[in-house]
């Protein structure tokens, strides 16, 4: 990701649809700035987790940041620039059984990310440490 106006509030990243499935936005308004916030839900009610924020907090404008959101098991994790920012288990997902759609920049037609978005990618695994390296340095694994 790479925001042209880092205080923007509300700029979502990715974003399942139905919008209650997955979601990692930058400033969302419910946590303090300059963060990433993800959230978890069974894509048919509420969210099972929402508000869950990273811990990096040094967001520049105009600056490329390589964000990784990482599902293994009932564990959630974001890493950026290769390195750990925040993780929850969340129980409640091993019972997830609905497939969603992906929104990418925007939670379906709102809140749009303001900067550039590039090389999105979803595996039907979860990645290894040494895979998410390999993709923040650019090799093939």
């Amino acid at each position: 990701m790479n925001s042209i106006d880092i205080s923007k509030k509300g700029q979502s990243i990715f974003n399942s649809f139905p919008h209650t499935g997955f979601v990692v936005e930058l400033n969302n308004e419910n946590i303090p700035p300059n963060k990433l916030m993800y959230g978890v839900g069974n894509a048919s009610s509420y969210w099972d987790l929402i508000y869950a924020q990273g811990l990096y907090n040094k967001y520049e404008n105009n600056k490329w940041y390589h964000v990784v959101f990482k599902k293994t098991g009932t564990t959630y994790t974001l890493y950026v620039n290769n390195l750990f920012d925040g993780s929850t288990v969340v129980p409640a997902s091993a019972n997830y059984t609905l497939k969603v759609g992906l929104t990418i920049g925007s939670i379906g037609g709102s809140t749009f990310f303001k900067g550039k978005l590039d090389d999105f990618a979803v595996w039907n695994r979860a990645l290894t440490a040494d895979e998410i390296t390999k993709i923040y340095k650019g090799e093939k694994f």
